[in-house]
């Protein structure tokens, strides 16, 4: 794992204890064992690890991150996103973001993500633009992005599927069972 993908992780990990602290949930942040995976979340995202990462403390066990995302999956319909946001994309939204003024300022800083379904008709969703972030380093460099919708969890907008590739060829394959899972937030 590299130093930019354990920082992601830690960052995940600090926004979960955060939401634990205002709710004053005696819950531990960290890496879940969570059925056959290991989770990473803050409640908007989680990355699954085949194996427990390294660096990242240990909180409870829980089989609701793993259940959550596999029961997402049963019966995803999810497109390839062929020009996704890149981490300077986040970062350039981020920046303006910061520089706005506060009147009218959104509460964080949204990024959009387009694709085509299965039928060729256009798909949109938004997310905001520091867990997209997050989310694409934690995964590393190497991912393939994929967005759609679940008739099992339906959500107003496609959620966001990011898989690590075993490489840096498109054509190289990909890593099936290490899924990282983003919702959407309103436009």
């Amino acid at each position: 794992m590299t130093k930019k993908q354990l920082a992601a992780l830690n960052r995940i990990v600090e926004r979960e204890q955060t939401r634990y602290d205002e709710t004053q949930s005696e819950a531990l942040a960290g890496v879940h064992p969570s059925e056959k995976h290991f989770a990473v979340t803050d409640g908007t995202m989680v990355v699954l690890f085949a194996k427990q990462p390294e660096g990242i403390p240990v909180g409870d066990r829980t089989e609701t991150y793993d259940k959550y995302v596999q029961d997402y999956l049963k019966d995803a319909r999810a497109s390839l996103v062929a020009s996704p946001p890149t981490v300077d994309d986040c970062k350039k939204i981020i920046r303006e973001w910061r520089d706005m003024k506060n009147l009218g300022k959104p509460l964080f800083p949204k990024i959009t993500v387009t694709t085509e379904d299965e039928n060729g008709a256009p798909m949109t969703s938004y997310f905001d633009a520091y867990r997209y972030l997050d989310i694409l380093e934690a995964v590393g460099p190497y991912r393939n992005i994929y967005m759609g919708s679940s008739d099992t969890m339906r959500t107003p907008y496609p959620c966001l599927l990011v898989y690590k590739r075993c490489g840096r060829d498109e054509r190289d394959s990909v890593n099936w069972d290490e899924p990282a899972f983003l919702l959407p937030c309103r436009p």
